[in-house]
């Protein structure tokens, strides 16, 4: 709990009041380049109060029910490729379902869906090749797919406040976990976090003796195989 609450405390100390350049569709975005954009959110008001665990109050209910995040925007007559999901895009949004990510997507950042107690799964797109500390506090969230194409994942993808039964990771070698802003092969005090004690890993079958030995996916509950057919 102690953890939580400096994850809350460190949150709304880092907020910006504005972040957004442009919006689209109901959705709010900052232009990373000349020709590309990053999903984030409207402002600091958006997101409201919120308390610890299911009881979730207020919030950012901009983003809501099941959305699908475009590949490419149009903007003043000029095309933009969508390919990050940024610090805190859908941060506290209780009445988020579910989110359909683009295949444009390289990156997604610290705490971009940090908070939606709402969400249950989520199927990270082929072409992702970094996903930061962004499930924390998703008290529902049960089931996180990450793509072949991922390389580094943020040591605290998830945190001890969540219920994530499983994670599949379809990368055929193991992410390197990262933490800070510090790439590291990382097994920073995990076992005493114990934050994948519980939960399944489900890899490419070819694969598992690869993760059984990595440092961190090691420690998962289990490691079955997954087929490009279905699980076995």
């Amino acid at each position: 709990m102690k953890r939580i609450l400096f994850l809350l405390s460190l949150i709304q100390a880092t907020l910006l009041a504005s972040a957004y350049d442009i919006k689209v569709d109901g959705i709010y975005y900052n232009i990373t380049s000349d020709n590309t954009v990053a999903v984030t959110y409207r402002s600091l008001e958006t997101f409201g109060s919120f308390s610890i665990g299911n009881g979730f109050s207020s919030g950012n209910e901009e983003y809501k029910g099941n959305m699908v995040v475009p590949a490419s925007i149009d903007y003043k007559g000029k095309k933009y490729a969508v390919t990050s999901i940024g610090e805190y895009a859908f941060f506290h949004c209780p009445l988020l379902m579910s989110v359909t990510l683009p295949s444009s997507i390289v990156t997604i950042e610290d705490a971009a869906f940090n908070s939606c107690p709402a969400l249950k799964s989520i199927e990270i797109p082929e072409g992702v090749k970094e996903v930061g500390a962004a499930f924390n506090l998703c008290v529902n969230l049960k089931s996180i797919v990450l793509p072949s194409t991922v390389t580094k994942v943020h040591l605290f993808i998830i945190d001890s406040s969540n219920n994530v039964e499983e994670i599949v990771c379809k990368a055929p070698m193991p992410p390197i976990f990262f933490w800070g802003d510090r790439y590291e092969s990382a097994a920073i005090n995990i076992q005493e976090k114990n934050l994948f004690g519980k939960c399944a890993l489900i890899v490419p079958k070819r694969s598992i003796k690869s993760y059984q030995r990595a440092d961190v996916w090691k420690e998962f509950s289990s490691i079955s195989p997954y087929f490009l057919d279905g699980r076995g």
